[in-house]
């Protein structure tokens, strides 16, 4: 969904309720996987989806990360069944 039909862009939560209900998903049962931590994967969060930041930058975590932190998209199965 784009952020003119939503009529809000990230990391504003409600381009992700309007994206939850475009598919008929209920925010705390979706996530949502991007590759901005404050922008995607906080933004999601705080809409109250699980938000998960893909760092592929292969550095160390920082510390007090509030979001699950994933480096390739091959983790993205277990850590969702997890």
């Amino acid at each position: 969904m784009a952020s003119s039909e939503a009529g809000a862009a990230k990391p504003a939560a409600e381009i992700f309720l309007a994206a939850c209900a475009a598919v008929g998903a209920e925010p705390h049962a979706s996530a949502y996987v991007g590759d901005r931590l404050g922008t995607d994967a906080r933004g999601a969060a705080a809409a109250g989806l699980t938000g998960v930041w893909l760092d592929r930058s292969g550095g160390p975590a920082p510390g007090a990360l509030d979001v699950a932190r994933i480096t390739t998209l091959d983790a993205l199965a277990s850590l969702l069944q997890g």
